[in-house]
């Protein structure tokens, strides 16, 4: 058996987004799971997006996209320049994190026999690909990396792939590893004691404050009681952020504006320790499983990743999307019955913790960059060099 080493294999992660979620932590973490393993990782990202300014930060190779293409009112998301790319780099696998960039992608790589095609699915989908025009562009990848709890038959169904080429990952590991902030423990430390510390986060790419309003809507009766604090929390400094002055504002407006406090990067490892729940915002599902595995309870909305994660771990609430007055009611219940999360149990982290994560991935990885070794070998296709 012929056994490609992966400090041989060069990986494109492609994700051309302008936003900083789920779909973009997890591509910075498999890039640097990769990277440990011996892979030469670049990453194809939107230049000037907040995912090439991680990538930069990281230390990958950063492969920019220019933007999408607009025209009259329209914009369109074309993969400029990434035919080429794909064409003269020596890729021995391609990684992508939009499924509706399947099609050019899947084109450019059909006869490319010794280059591993991966896509990794983030939500359920309504669409289904099992109309034979897709038939050439979802079977030319080689696995499906599904991000969480996601149902595997379905996918499959909807995809029209057998489950073999679908593959669980489970909970991803921690994007940042930092050292807590002494500053802002001691400034929470203060205030713990007498209060239920409740904390959601703001994803860096929200420029309006309608989009969180609801969930400040919802601490706010607790802590004009002054039995709450709230902590707010967003990656990148509050004062660049386009709606910190109506943020301000409104929290003026509710009069919960003392019992706020807005944090940054540096508070990410401080958070857990102090906070009693957690609510999960949109785009954010990532840092609500990391505080999970941290021990900290969570309110999230009632979607079948939630409903499964709360079904595995017996931690947690859900509640209907959008509904402000059960989202109220579920908080105030947290916290007269001070939900805890019990200890997850062993067999939970062995197949969906963070090491199983990691275990999962590299494997795929290994077992297909192979596989494409000996298929091109077979076909006398030379591998690119």
């Amino acid at each position: 058996m012929i056994t490609l080493k992966a400090s041989k294999s060069s990986c494109l992660l492609i994700n051309i987004s302008d936003e900083w979620g789920t779909r973009e932590k997890s591509t910075l973490i498999d890039a640097k799971i990769l990277a440990r393993e011996g892979f030469k990782v670049w990453v194809y990202a939107l230049k000037d997006s907040y995912l090439a300014r991680e990538v930069v930060a990281a230390g990958f190779e950063l492969m920019s996209h220019t933007g999408p293409w607009v025209h009259s009112g329209f914009s369109i998301l074309t993969p400029k320049g990434l035919r080429q790319i794909l064409k003269s780099e020596a890729f021995k696998s391609v990684h992508l994190y939009q499924l509706n960039m399947l099609w050019p992608i899947s084109h450019s790589l059909r006869n490319k026999r010794g280059t591993s095609l991966f896509v990794s699915l983030f939500e359920d989908f309504s669409q289904n690909y099992r109309g034979v025009w897709y038939r050439p562009y979802v079977h030319r990848v080689d696995r499906y990396l599904l991000w969480g709890f996601l149902n595997q038959e379905v996918l499959a169904s909807d995809l029209d792939v057998h489950q073999r080429r679908l593959t669980p990952l489970g909970l991803p590991p921690a994007l940042d590893s930092a050292e807590a902030s002494e500053s802002v423990a001691r400034t929470l430390e203060g205030q713990k004691q007498n209060h239920f510390m409740i904390g959601f986060e703001v994803a860096p790419h929200i420029e309006r404050i309608e989009e969180i309003d609801p969930f400040l809507q919802a601490c706010s009766q607790l802590q004009k009681k002054e039995e709450a604090k709230l902590i707010l929390y967003r990656r990148y400094p509050w004062r660049e952020s386009i709606i910190w002055a109506d943020l301000e504002k409104r929290l003026f407006d509710l009069g919960i504006f003392d019992q706020t406090f807005a944090l940054d990067a540096q508070a990410i490892n401080v958070i857990p320790s102090f906070c009693d729940l957690w609510l999960s915002t949109p785009d954010c599902e990532s840092t609500t499983v990391e505080f999970l595995l941290k021990g900290v309870p969570f309110l999230a909305p009632r979607t079948p990743f939630f409903s499964e994660l709360i079904h595995q771990t017996g931690a947690g609430d859900s509640y209907r999307s959008q509904d402000l007055r059960e989202l109220r009611q579920k908080i105030d219940a947290a916290r007269t019955s001070q939900m805890n999360v019990l200890p997850l149990p062993p067999d939970f982290y062995e197949g969906h913790g963070p090491e199983a994560y990691e275990k999962a991935l590299i494997e795929c990885y290994r077992t297909s960059i192979d596989y494409r070794y000996r298929i091109a070998k077979k076909n006398q296709a030379p591998l690119d060099s």
